[in-house]
């Protein structure tokens, strides 16, 4: 079942690079870059912080919960599936749409 979770994976990921618009690559680059390690959780989170729509406690719970799934999903998830990850050397000879 596993593998053909990965094999379904991969098809979706094919089928995605295929059928993307031009236009969108750099804003949704840029969305990338400002989400990495839930930087974009915690900038909403000071920023209601700030404007005092939430406590002090929910941002730092927002926090802890942004941290929690940044170590589960680098150090857990991503190193128990093992896919090469587009941004590693040879990856992208694997998907010639992504190029």
């Amino acid at each position: 079942m596993f593998d053909r979770l990965l094999q379904l994976d991969a098809h979706l990921l094919t089928w995605i690079t295929s059928h993307r618009l031009t236009p969108l690559n750099t804003p949704f680059w840029l969305t990338s870059v400002i989400s990495r390690g839930g930087m974009a959780w915690l900038a909403i989170g000071a920023g209601l912080a700030i404007g005092k729509r939430i406590s002090v406690r929910g941002f730092l719970q927002l926090t802890l919960a942004t941290l929690v799934a940044a170590v589960v999903s680098d150090r857990i998830v991503k190193p128990l599936v093992g896919r090469q990850r587009l941004s590693e050397e040879g990856a992208r000879d694997r998907l010639p749409a992504v190029r």
